[in-house]
């Protein structure tokens, strides 16, 4: 595996949750995407969309346009849904963004010809 933890206090209220969102991840459908495709979708608090695009030389941007609440937006070469606990990159955002992707920025950029987004939405309030 790419990552591993070590928990010292089980809860088997925690094994309930992980296989939960085993479930969800697995289940979890990331369209390609050319660079000059453009998509328009809503995404509803709390809730998680997934983006792949394919990895540039010279990076690549992302045009967000978050009209309420904040968008958190996770990027991996190595995890196809990143998340807060696994991504190279993060940025929190509550307007207009532009958000540049810099390969020098991602674990393995040499050798990666994918990059993996995810868009989460956190509650307005």
């Amino acid at each position: 595996p790419s990552y591993a933890a070590f928990i010292s206090n089980f809860d088997s209220n925690l094994l309930s949750n992980l296989q939960v969102t085993i479930s969800q991840e697995a289940c979890v459908a990331s369209p390609d995407l050319s660079i000059d495709d453009k998509i328009s979708d809503t995404i509803h608090d709390n809730q998680t969309k997934y983006v792949n695009y394919p990895l540039s030389d010279d990076g690549i941007t992302v045009k967000l346009q978050v009209t309420n609440g904040t968008a958190i937006v996770y990027v991996s070469t190595v995890i196809s849904t990143p998340n807060e606990a696994f991504h190279d990159a993060m940025l929190e955002t509550n307007g207009w963004e532009d958000v540049f992707i810099d390969p020098d920025d991602l674990t393995n950029p040499d050798s990666a010809d994918t990059v993996y987004i995810a868009i989460e939405s956190k509650d307005s309030a």
